[in-house]
Parts: structure tokens; C-alpha cells; sequence
């Protein structure tokens, strides 16, 4: 484990580095924030000293002295008996291991175990695929005749079927095959009908909109005879009490009536037109007087009652059988003949009533008792009216749903002769052979692919190379989401090479994110030829330079699963090796890390540009620790230079072109938000204003990366020009008053 860097010189951009007061020693975890160019990759080239454990040929007069945890020193003269192990991701890394145009490179060997009786299995395997693959082939042809005869037989079906029912829509064989697989062998013998209720189906099933009747009336009939016997009864009991009665007349009701009528004819007369006698007055008086008003008066109430009783006979109009649908003719027809049978019962009641009534007006002085009589035909032309009208609506609804009738029907017919075809296939036996052929394929196939899967993983056991191809191509996957880029083992004379492929094809023209993420999970992989990882040092430089955002979580996911361990679920957290490094220039990406478990410990460094030619590396500072968001630490050092009294001093100036340049993009983004076609440029133009934005481009653009040295001591006049482009961005800023003054409250 190393503890400390004590001094680096000649070393790239540490040109004479010397360990600073105050700088922290290194821990089990330890992140590096720096900008690019600052020294990151440099300081990993130093680590890589101790993997190779030789002076680095780039470096041939450079002098290094790091402390280890026993306090002695490792450096350019001592550094081949570093008794540690080292391992160190970087961009040399990259280069050493990998290609990118299509050639093979090195594979990652881990462990297999390489014995005969493995190869001898996988031989023999291969005899029995071969077998499976035959016996496969053969139950596939003959699973592809039987279809192909039992589509042929159901096709006919199906058209038998139409054209039985006479169906206007589609029937074809894929509609039978439909109900064919709804059913079993229960479920097919219930759909079957018997030759009674098929018959009656067909028909239903059959029948055309001329076959719907016209709706039946219903009987209308209302028996009230127990009212009128209520009112009647006492008019025939009633005796008219008259005083100038004639009592001959009272004795003879006939004789009364034949006078009566003849009083209307003799009304002026002096004689009798019967016998010619002598019509005197007193006689004529005697005889008015006899059928005096009151008499007249019940008469007619007599007249109105017997009225009434005769208006209670009922009529009952005649059906025709032909009116009802056949499964209610007979019904129908018996329960006419019962009702009219109640009609007349209860019309005899009402007879017998009025011939009372008759009587009574006949022999007006006489009373009389009301003639034996029944409540119980009123009752029944009820019940009878009841029962018929039921019969009547139960055969209307037929015409109602007459359409849903008959497509019930035909429903039921379709299953029955379904049913019957499937009792035929059942009887030949096509489906059970069907299936049978159907099971000895599956089997092959099964057993062919169990055999292929063992023999693939006997292979991998016995090829080094397989394994760690297996491994990588897991993590690539991981990384870029997919399995289009992948590793495959190829064989170059006796040796195991690894290519990259695309799908089948051999790999090129990679995106640099595509390399980034194989790179890394090459690295990882190769780290499991190690025989103990937790003795050893990891240095991961960079690891998503060229990666997306959304590859920044996998990354920083990949790293804790791979170098943070817990024994139990809520035990201590453990750093897999001895010691980590993982330097970054994304502040994205260095917040998630800061997110790593083992929190007590991690340290935190920074590599620091202090001119064009020289890096420092020292502790983090603790403000930059505070940021939650590159955005805001951006702000923080685009202020502080606006802030600084001395804005030509170099270390100052280095750090401000980057941060202006990733500040203005954000911000801009965040004013303007284009799609995939906005540019910087053209948010810049849009916030500035086109003189403005001139300078600020031309600024921007030339000193956006630093990545020559003698442009910043070249070009004085752009230099100045930073100024005043950090002032012009203050001036936009302060016009929104916000946001500026939470950017502010931010530094705080």
C-alpha cells in the first residue's frame, strides 16, 4: 500500500514536484478530480511504474520517490524490487491491449480445467446431437404431412358446414379449428344434439325474415258480473206500493202490459179499437191512474239494469293456429278452447240475470229472488284470460329476438357438427398422431439443446480464453446496454486470439464511447487473472472520457460492484483490493463517486495546472467537496476569478477558459433549450448579441481544452480578452436577478 507521493521531477508536467505541507496521506480509496490536462493521466503513468516495475520509457530522466505504508521509499532506482502488485487503467492501457481496426489481440486467460474425459464427453455429445438432429428432422416432416392432411380435411369440413346452415359470412377451416381446440372429449360430447332437437335447431338455424310472424293480440276481456248482481238484487225483490191500483191488472201482469201498450194508442180515442166499446173517461182516468208515473219510473230502472247485465256477455274472436309459431300452436290452441269454455260459463250466468230482470220488468208488482248464481266463471275467464295471454307473450318474444334466436341456433349447430368432426379425427386417430410426432420432436429438441448447452459449457471449462471472453462480453453488455458489440475467441495456429465482432461481423470504425466502455471491461475482466486482488493496487484513469451520461451510472455501478464487498447485508463495507484510484475530469461523474460505500476510507486529491508546462497534485479542496452540481462549481470559479484582483496570474487564468467555456454551455442550454441542431454558437449569438458574441466565441473556442502549451504565452491580446468576456457573462447574469443570486447564495 502507498502512502504518499514524496517527490516527482522531470515527470511530464510535474517538472519538479515536491510533496506539499498539509497533503493528506493516501487511503483505501482514493479520488482524483483534475481538468483535463492537469496531470491525471501522467500521475497514472507513475503508478504504472510499480505494475511494470521499470522507469517508464517516456520518461527516461525522471526521479520519483513514493512512500509505502512500512515508511520506505519506491523510486526510479529501487522501483523493480517493489514487492506490491499494480494494476493501471489508462489510455496506454488501451493501446497495449486492444485493437480497434478488426486484428486480434491478447486473451484474457482465467482457470479452466482442460481434461480428456471433457473432450471425450463432448465427442460423444456430438454423435447424439446428430441423432436428435436426424430424429428431429424426421418427426418435422412427418408433423408437416399430417397438418397438411388434416387442413385439407378440415377446409372441406368447414364448406360442409357453410353450406349446411347456408351461411352468408366467412366459415372457413380456420374457424373450425377455432372450436376444435375449444374442445375435450366431454365438451364435444355435450355440444352433440339428438336427432329431435338437430331438427329443431336446422330450423331455427334456417329460417328467413318471412318465417317471423306478426305479432298476437292480447285478449282484452274484463268479467264484472258480482257488481250488477249487488244492484239487481233488490230490484227484484221490490214491490211498487201504488194506491190507485187496479188489482185485476196487479193479478195479471199479461193483461197489465197489453193495457199498458194499448194507453199509448187510445190516448184521444172515445171507443176500443179491439172490441168497439165505449172508452169513457172515468174509465180511462181508473186505468192512467193505475200506471201512474212512479211505476213508470221503476220500470225503467228495470229497463237500465237489465241493459246493463245484458252489456256484460263477453265475445272471445277466434285464433287461427297458423298465427302462432309451431311450438306454441298446440298450446295455444287448448288454452283458446278452455277460455271460451269460461266465456260461456260465465255468459250463461249473465243470461240467467237478465231473464230474472225480464221477469221482474213482466210482473213489475211481483218480487222476486235472484236466481242461483256463481262467483266462480268470473274467476275463471280470469285465470283462463291469464294463461292464454301468457302463451301470447311467450310466442311475441320469439318474433322480438327472432335475430338471436336464429343466431343462437346456428351457433349450436356449428358446435354439434364440429363435435362430430371432432369424434371422426378422434376415431382415425389424425390428432393423437399428430401429437405423438409433436412430443418425440419436442423431446429431440430438448434433448438437443441440453446437449449443445453441456458441451458449450465443457468447452468453456476447458479453454482459458472462453472464459474470460464470457466474462468481458457480460460486462460490455452491461456498459453500452446491448449485445451487438461482443467479444469471440478465434483461433490463429494453436493459440485462442480475442476479436472484436459487431453482431457476426468483425468490429470497426468504433465510436469512442464504444471503446471506452470495451477498454474498461477488459481491464476489469483481466484484473480475475489476479490470484489475490485484495493484495493488489488498482489505478482507473478516467474510465468514461469518452462515454454518455446515462454510461456515467453504469460505470460508477460497475466499480461499486466490482471494489466494494459487505459479508453480510448490513455488515461493515470492504474494499476488494488493497488499494484504490480513480481519477476523473467529469464533475458528474465525481459526484456519483463521492456516493461510493467505505466513506471513512476515502481521500481526496486534485491534480492542479499551474502554467502551461507544470501540474501540481494536493488535497481536494474542501469547497469543491460542497458542490452538488458541476454547474455550481463552475459558477464558483468563473466568480471567483471575476472577483480576483490579480486576474493575470497564470495559475488563476489557466483554470478560466475550460470553466467559462462548460459554464456558458449549461447556462445557455438552460436559457435556450434547442433540440439536437442548436449549437452553442447559436444559443451565444442569441443571449449577446452578435458583436459580443464574436469575442466571446473566438475566446472560448481557442483556449476551450489547453492542449498546446505555448498558446496561452503566444497570444497576450486573447488573453486579455478573457476578462472581458468573464465580464460581459456577469452582465447577462445580473439581468436575472434569480438566478444570479441563487448561483450566489450557492457559494455560500
Amino acid at each position: 500500500m502507498i502512502n504518499s507521493l514524496s517527490r516527482i521531477k522531470k515527470f511530464g508536467v510535474f517538472d519538479d514536484y515536491a510533496k506539499p505541507a498539509g497533503l493528506n496521506e493516501f487511503g483505501a480509496v482514493n479520488i482524483i478530480y483534475g481538468w483535463n490536462y492537469s496531470g491525471k493521466t501522467t500521475l497514472s503513468r507513475l503508478f504504472q511504474c510499480l505494475e511494470t516495475k521499470a522507469a517508464h520509457q517516456d520518461y527516461p530522466g525522471a526521479q520519483f520517490a513514493l512512500v509505502d505504508e512500512d515508511g520506505s521509499s519506491v523510486n526510479q532506482s529501487n522501483v523493480g524490487a517493489y514487492g506490491g502488485v499494480a494494476r493501471v487503467f489508462n489510455s496506454d492501457f488501451v493501446e497495449k491491449n486492444l485493437s480497434w481496426n478488426g486484428a486480434t489481440f491478447h486473451p484474457i486467460l482465467l482457470l479452466g480445467e482442460d481434461t480428456i474425459e471433457a473432450q471425450n464427453k463432448i465427442a460423444a455429445n456430438a454423435k447424439l446431437i446428430e441423432r436428435c438432429r436426424m430424429a428431429y428432422a424426421k418427426h418435422r416432416r412427418l408433423i408437416d404431412e399430417t397438418e397438411q392432411r388434416m387442413s385439407q380435411d378440415r377446409t372441406a369440413g368447414a364448406k360442409q358446414i357453410k353450406i349446411r346452415l347456408s351461411l352468408v359470412e366467412a366459415f372457413t377451416a380456420s374457424h373450425l379449428n377455432g372450436l376444435l381446440a375449444s374442445f375435450d372429449a366431454g365438451k364435444a360430447a355435450a355440444a352433440r344434439l339428438s336427432e329431435e332437437d338437430l331438427a329443431a335447431c336446422l330450423k331455427q338455424a334456417l329460417a328467413s325474415d318471412k318465417d317471423k310472424l306478426e305479432p298476437m293480440p292480447f285478449v282484452r276481456l274484463q268479467p264484472t258480473l258480482s257488481g250488477s248482481i249487488a244492484k239487481c238484487t233488490p230490484l227484484l225483490q221490490r214491490v211498487p206500493q201504488l194506491s190507485s191500483t187496479i188489482e185485476y191488472l196487479r193479478e195479471n201482469p199479461a193483461v197489465a202490459n197489453w193495457v199498458e201498450h194499448g194507453l199509448t194508442l187510445h190516448s184521444e180515442a172515445t171507443a176500443c179499437e179491439f172490441c168497439s166499446g165505449e172508452l169513457t173517461s172515468e174509465r180511462m182516468g181508473a186505468l192512467r191512474a193505475h200506471f201512474s208515473k212512479d211505476l213508470l219510473n221503476f220500470k225503467n230502472e228495470l229497463s237500465v239494469a237489465k241493459k246493463s247485465v245484458d252489456l256484460l256477455q263477453l265475445e272471445l274472436t277466434p285464433i287461427q293456429k297458423s298465427s302462432f309459431y309451431p311450438d306454441f300452436r298446440e298450446q295455444a290452441s287448448e288454452a283458446h278452447r278452455e277460455l271460451l269454455g269460461a266465456v260461456g260459463a260465465f255468459n250463461d250466468q249473465v243470461l240467467k240475470l237478465s231473464a230474472s230482470m225480464a221477469r221482474k220488468l213482466a210482473s213489475s208488482f211481483e218480487g222476486m229472488e235472484l236466481p242461483e248464481l256463481s262467483d266462480e266463471p268470473e274467476r275463471n275467464v280470469a285465470r283462463r284470460v291469464a294463461a292464454f295471454n301468457e302463451i301470447v307473450a311467450a310466442n311475441n318474444a320469439i318474433g322480438e329476438s327472432f335475430g338471436k334466436l336464429k343466431a343462437g341456433a346456428v351457433k349450436k349447430a356449428k358446435l354439434h357438427f364440429a363435435a362430430e368432426f371432432f369424434a371422426a379425427e378422434r376415431d382415425l386417430g389424425v390428432a393423437k398422431r399428430l401429437a405423438l410426432h409433436v412430443a418425440h420432436r419436442e423431446r429431440m429438441e430438448k434433448i438437443g439443446k441440453a446437449l449443445k448447452a453441456e458441451s458449450l459449457e465443457l468447452e468453456a471449462q476447458i479453454s482459458f480464453a472462453q472464459k474470460g471472453r464470457e466474462m468481458i462480453n457480460a460486462r460490455i453488455s452491461n456498459l453500452l446496454g446491448s449485445d451487438e458489440l461482443h467479444i469471440k475467441v478465434v483461433k490463429e495456429g494453436e493459440s485462442d486470439r480475442f476479436r472484436l465482432a459487431r453482431r457476426e461481423a468483425i468490429a470497426k470504425n468504433l465510436s469512442e464511447g464504444e471503446k471506452t466502455a470495451i477498454a474498461f471491461a477488459f481491464f476489469l475482466t483481466k484484473l480475475d487473472e489476479l490470484e489475490d486482488i485484495s493484495k493488489s493496487l488498482v489505478y482507473i484513469d478516467d474510465p468514461i472520457s469518452s462515454l454518455d451520461s446515462n454510461h456515467i451510472f453504469q460505470v460508477n455501478s460497475i466499480i461499486r460492484e466490482t471494489f466494494f464487498k459487505q459479508d453480510e447485508p448490513k455488515g461493515e463495507w470492504k474494499v476488494a483490493c488493497a488499494q484504490l484510484f480513480i481519477s476523473t475530469h467529469n464533475f458528474e461523474f465525481f459526484s456519483l463517486l463521492r456516493e461510493l460505500p467505505a466513506k471513512s476510507k476515502r481521500r481526496y486529491f486534485q491534480t492542479r495546472k499551474l502554467s502551461p508546462t507544470v501540474s501540481s497534485f494536493t488535497n481536494l479542496p474542501a469547497s469543491i467537496l460542497k458542490y452538488s452540481s458541476e454547474y455550481h462549481y463552475l459558477f464558483s470559479v468563473v466568480h471567483n476569478f471575476h472577483n480576483s484582483a490579480d486576474k493575470g496570474e497564470l495559475e488563476t487564468l489557466l483554470a478560466v477558459p475550460n470553466a467559462v467555456r462548460r459554464f456558458v454551455e449549461l447556462y445557455s442550454y438552460a436559457r435556450i433549450p434547442h433540440f439536437v441542431d442548436g449549437t452553442v454558437d447559436q444559443r451565444v449569438d442569441t443571449l449577446f448579441g452578435k458583436e459580443k458574441s464574436k469575442r466571446i466565441l473566438k475566446v472560448l473556442h481557442y483556449f476551450s481544452h489547453l492542449n498546446d502549451i505555448e498558446r496561452l504565452s503566444k497570444n497576450t491580446d486573447l488573453i486579455c480578452d478573457i476578462e472581458h468576456v468573464v465580464a460581459d457573462l456577469f452582465e447577462l447574469l445580473e439581468k436575472d436577478p434569480l438566478h444570479y443570486d441563487a448561483l450566489k447564495a450557492s457559494l455560500t
